[in-house]
């Protein structure tokens, strides 16, 4: 139930305060530590990735400028650079298909692994102008007999990359920057011992709901 106005941070740093000082305003009685000392928390995340503010999906397209490999139970394979990879969901069974060929079927998840970052094309984001591509690896799992999960298993570092610059502009400054990743990575870990979203198997979404992840204009990626 606690929050930490933004634009008040902006203005504190600008007076001079540090990220530690601003921290201590907004959240008394608590201190500073590491994310890998609290106990639960495993050092990665998983992250509904949602479409219009759903985790359901009724099909999702992804792509990658390097090798994408695919693993199932049904076993592995590999798929070219900048191959478009369609996911649908027949009966419960999650079916993946490249120009027009079934890849791969699965009654569980499918994994995602890329050299590169990985773009789903079947969303979008900021204001409906930009395809988000992730860091980490993904799993699309069925959810159901007629809808689609897709989680983006993340390290908490890596996920903090596209959540800090979602949340604050990098124009207010580095100290202000600073505030904003300690809050996040608490609020990140909180998620998970919170358990929210247990149902879905994943530990946060990306929307406001939790906190905003990749949904920022390329200018402002924290890279």
């Amino acid at each position: 139930g606690l929050g930490m106005p933004q634009w008040s941070v902006k203005d504190l740093t600008s007076a001079g305060y540090d990220y530690d000082e601003i921290l201590e305003r907004y959240y008394p009685n608590t201190r500073l530590s590491k994310a890998s000392s609290v106990d639960g928390f495993r050092g990665d995340l998983r992250v509904g990735i949602t479409r219009n503010s759903r985790p359901e999906h009724q099909n999702i397209t992804i792509s990658s400028c390097g090798k994408i490999k695919l693993k199932s139970g049904w076993g592995s394979t590999s798929v070219s650079k900048n191959t478009k990879i369609l996911f649908e969901i027949c009966n419960g069974e999650v079916i993946a298909k490249a120009n027009g060929k079934v890849l791969m079927k699965s009654k569980e998840k499918i994994e995602v692994t890329s050299s590169e970052m990985v773009s789903v094309n079947s969303i979008v984001r900021a204001l409906k102008t930009r395809i988000p591509s992730y860091r980490g690896k993904f799993e699309v799992t069925p959810y159901g007999k007629t809808s689609l999960l897709l989680i983006n298993v993340i390290d908490l570092e890596e996920y903090l990359l596209q959540v800090v610059g979602s949340e604050m502009p990098l124009s207010f400054g580095l100290e202000a920057l600073k505030v904003q990743a300690v809050a996040a990575r608490t609020y990140a870990v909180n998620g998970v011992l919170e358990k929210k979203y247990k149902k879905y198997n994943f530990d946060l979404v990306d929307t406001v709901a939790s906190q905003v992840y990749n949904n920022l204009d390329e200018s402002e990626v924290v890279n």
